[in-house]
């Protein structure tokens, strides 16, 4: 990925609630938690037609909506 560094970077945090599959799907289409969709719509606001957002996934790090994920199944 590519940012211009006049454009705005906006970063939105990942979902505990998670897509329910095994297969890695993009990044935007895992998490489905109300909080962090609320968070995108206000990213894809700011950023504009321009801008970058970016997921702040506590098991991946930083990753692009395009990005493809599978959900870690953790034991708690």
């Amino acid at each position: 990925m590519t940012t211009n560094p006049n454009c705005p970077v906006v970063v939105v945090p990942c979902s505990a609630a998670k897509l329910s599959t095994t297969a890695p799907v993009p990044a935007a289409d895992l998490y489905v938690g109300s909080f962090h969709r609320l968070c995108r719509r206000a990213a894809h606001a700011i950023a504009g037609g321009t801008g970058a957002v970016l997921v702040l996934s506590a098991a991946h790090g930083f990753v692009t909506l395009d990005e493809p994920l599978a959900p870690l199944h953790r034991a708690w």
